[in-house]
């Protein structure tokens, strides 16, 4: 299998490598280049659009690794979030019931909280 794997790149290499040829003989005549910052040259046409294909793919990398990055961050923040969390679901669930000589917690059906709110209510209203 490893060979078949290196004929497979040998063989796009070489097949890269032809048409990288052939693109070469094709565009040989002199382009003017005026950039901003530069003066202006007379470069091969080829060469001229070799260069501007690899400054594209390499802002489109950049472009996508940031965004990578980002996502990537966020993502690192919910895990933590997600992890503290799950904590304290953890702490909670070994927390010690109330025990019976407490008596019924506030707002139970055997407390009277309910009539508390209803006079509140009634003296505010």
């Amino acid at each position: 299998m490893r060979i078949v794997r290196r004929l497979l790149v040998l063989a796009i290499f070489v097949i890269a490598f032809v048409l990288l040829w052939k693109f070469v003989a094709r565009n040989p005549n002199p382009v003017q280049v005026d950039l901003l910052f530069v003066p202006p040259s007379s470069q091969p046409l080829w060469y001229v659009l070799v260069v501007s294909f690899g400054l594209g793919a390499l802002a489109a990398a950049a472009f996508g690794a940031y965004q990578w990055l980002r996502l990537s961050l966020v993502a690192r923040r919910y895990r933590r979030i997600a992890q503290g969390l799950e904590g304290e679901i953890h702490q909670l669930r070994n927390l010690p019931l109330a025990s019976q000589q407490e008596g019924a917690p506030r707002g139970t059906a055997g407390g009277t909280p309910a009539l508390g709110r209803l006079e509140a209510v009634e003296r505010n209203g």
